[in-house]
Formats: C-alpha cells, sequence, structure tokens
C-alpha cells in the first residue's frame, strides 16, 4: 500500500475488516483492516491513519495474522486513533505471529493513542479479552533465537490507551517474551516511547506463554503468573542484588519482583537468590556462578538461621557487600547485619565460598 490512506469511524461487527481486508477468514476482528499474511508476504502501511474504528472482537483498529516468513511494516507516520476492541483484546492493533517459520512485524513509524480494549461479558464466549488497551502481541511456535529483524518495536509510541484488563498500552503473550525484553538494553526494542522512571508498570505486561494456553487459562492463573515487562529487562546495577530489614520496621525493603536496587530492596536472602536465579539465569533454581547481596545503609536484622549450601542456594559463590560497593557512590563505612539472639545464624556449607 503506498501514497496515504485514511479510515474513519469504521467498524466490524461480523466478518473482518471493517474498512479493509486482505485474505482473510470469517471472523469479527479489525475494524478498519484485517490482514492475513502466509508464505512469506510482505505488506508495508504507510501513512495509514485509523480513526474511531471499533472491532467487535480483536484489533479495534487494525487486526494481522503473520505467517510463513511474512513481514507486516508500519512506516512513514501511520496512526491508530480512538479505536475500540468491544469484547476481545488490542484495542488499536492485534498482532498474531507464527515463529515456526522467521516472521517479522517492524512498527517503524506508529503511534497508537486513546484506544480501549473490554471485556467481553458474554457468557459463552471462551477466549480472554479486554487485555492491551493500545496493542496486544501474541505467538506461536514462537522458537528462539529471533533478533530485531524480525521484532523492534523502537518506532512505536503509544498515549492514552485503556485496557479492562490488563497491559493498557501492550500487552505480550509469548514463550520468550523474557527474551524479547532482553534484546538490546534495558528493553529498547520492546519498550517503544515507554520510560523506565516516570511511566506506570502497567502500561506494559506480559505472560510467559503461548496464545493457545493464554485461552484456556482461569483469569485468576494469568494474574499469578503476569509480569510488567520491566521486570524482565530490569537487573540491578552491577548485578547487586540488596538486603534491607530492621525488625523496628524502619528500613524494611520488600519481597517484589523486580527488587533488589538500593532504593527497592529485598527483605530476604532466599528471595533475593530466587531473583537473581530468574533474572541472570531465566529460571527459578538455574545455577549462577556467583550470587551478590548488597546491604543497605540502614543495615540488616538477620533473625532467622540461615545455611549456605550450594544446591540450595544455586551457586558456589556468594559475596556480600556493603551498598552499591564498586561504584562512586558506595556508602561510607561499613554495613551492618545484625544477627539477633536466638535464631540468627549464619552458616557457609562445604563447598561455599562465602
Amino acid at each position: 500500500m503506498t501514497g496515504s490512506a485514511n479510515f474513519t469511524n469504521c467498524n466490524c461487527p461480523i466478518g473482518s475488516g471493517g474498512g479493509f481486508f486482505v485474505e482473510g477468514t470469517w471472523t469479527m476482528n479489525g475494524g478498519a483492516i484485517y490482514c492475513y499474511m502466509k508464505s512469506s508476504a510482505g505488506f508495508t502501511s504507510n501513512k495509514i491513519y485509523i480513526e474511531e474504528c471499533s472491532s467487535h472482537l480483536n484489533g479495534g483498529g487494525f487486526y494481522a495474522s503473520i505467517d510463513s516468513g511474512s513481514t507486516l511494516k508500519f512506516t512513514d507516520t501511520c496512526e491508530i486513533y480512538k479505536s475500540l476492541s468491544e469484547g476481545g483484546s488490542g484495542g488499536g492493533l492485534y498482532i498474531y505471529i507464527d515463529f515456526y517459520y522467521p516472521s517479522s512485524f517492524l512498527p517503524q513509524e506508529l503511534v497508537i493513542h486513546e484506544c480501549r480494549a473490554i471485556i467481553n461479558t458474554d457468557p459463552e464466549y471462551l477466549y480472554q479479552s479486554g487485555f492491551g488497551g493500545g496493542f496486544f502481541l501474541c505467538s506461536r511456535y514462537s522458537g528462539y533465537p529471533f533478533t530485531t529483524d524480525q521484532l523492534n518495536f523502537r518506532g512505536l509510541k503509544t498515549y492514552g490507551n485503556v485496557a479492562e484488563n490488563y497491559g493498557q498500552s501492550l500487552y505480550v503473550v509469548m514463550g520468550y517474551v523474557r527474551e524479547l525484553c532482553r534484546l538490546g538494553i534495558n528493553g529498547e526494542y520492546v519498550k517503544g516511547n515507554y520510560s523506565d522512571i516516570d511511566s506506570d508498570e502497567s502500561e506494559l505486561e506480559g505472560i510467559v506463554m503461548e496464545i493457545e494456553q493464554f485461552d484456556s487459562l482461569q483469569l485468576s492463573m494469568i494474574i499469578q503468573q503476569q509480569k510488567p515487562l520491566e521486570y524482565w529487562w530490569k537487573r540491578p546495577y552491577l548485578d547487586i542484588w540488596h538486603l534491607s530489614y530492621r525488625q523496628d520496621g524502619l528500613f524494611n525493603g520488600q519481597d517484589n519482583y523486580g527488587c533488589g536496587e538500593y532504593n527497592d530492596a529485598c527483605q530476604t536472602v532466599s528471595f533475593a537468590f530466587s531473583e537473581i536465579s530468574i533474572l541472570i539465569g531465566d529460571y527459578d533454581g538455574a545455577v549462577i556462578p556467583e550470587k551478590k547481596i548488597g546491604i543497605c545503609s540502614g543495615g540488616y536484622d538477620l533473625v532467622e538461621r540461615f545455611i549456605f549450601r550450594p544446591n540450595e542456594c544455586r551457586t558456589n559463590s556468594i559475596k556480600i557487600m556493603k551498598e552499591r560497593y564498586g561504584t562512586k557512590f558506595e556508602m561510607e563505612g561499613q554495613a551492618q547485619i545484625l544477627i539477633k539472639v536466638g535464631n540468627g545464624r549464619i552458616y557457609a556449607a562445604s563447598g561455599m565460598r562465602l
């Protein structure tokens, strides 16, 4: 498609593609455009403007199924505005991509704003809905490694989108979503205009699984397993996981996913060890050659007996250091670990370097 194209007030209550249809099946997806791509097809959207379109199910503005080595690109100031998924996911855009053969989705210049994904209240509807207010991305056969030539969202901008469930701007359902988040530096190929400092974590969320499993799960299980995408690209500086705990409650960290920075410390040693395995080794229980623990300037009260065993800590080497050790910001003086009378103990078992 060359030149420019505007789609305004399109609706897809039945069928596919309320404004434009490219080889599809009889569904209720794609308020303005429905695109089904296979056999190494290529589709480049230039200067497409989609406004106030809606679908009964997925992809209020644009729905695409990308299969068998096909490529979809958005270039030259494309925009999806105030579009609505009335009972599915992807208020502005829904992308279903099959990685069995290397397919690609490259939004090089795309703005999605003020779109909405609404929960389907029909008791007979058997799939998930209300995810990805701006953009919903899902896959099957998500082979790894994939490259930034296949998925690259650096040109994607999202503003003011709303999902009645999760992922206000983007929700990703993919077996290798963690690896996608770790391409480049600090999620640069998935975050678009998301700011680690200013944006709310609910803007970008996802879950590690394929779409068929996702659609069959109860919502409570999805909530339990999903994460903000930032969780998968954010690791504490120099891979030092900080701890903070005082019995008087003045300097307590929290055992939350993504904890570990000096200003967002974890509370327990065991949780920090688990986080290190997940974020460095990709799964809980992964063996890491060395795990580094930082003690925050507020100190740490050890109130339980802790034995550092290699098989339990999933490492043979543990370094305990003061806050931000090895940087120009390291704390003055020494950090304090206070072993409380009673259960508080530290032991290093055979084979452990402490």
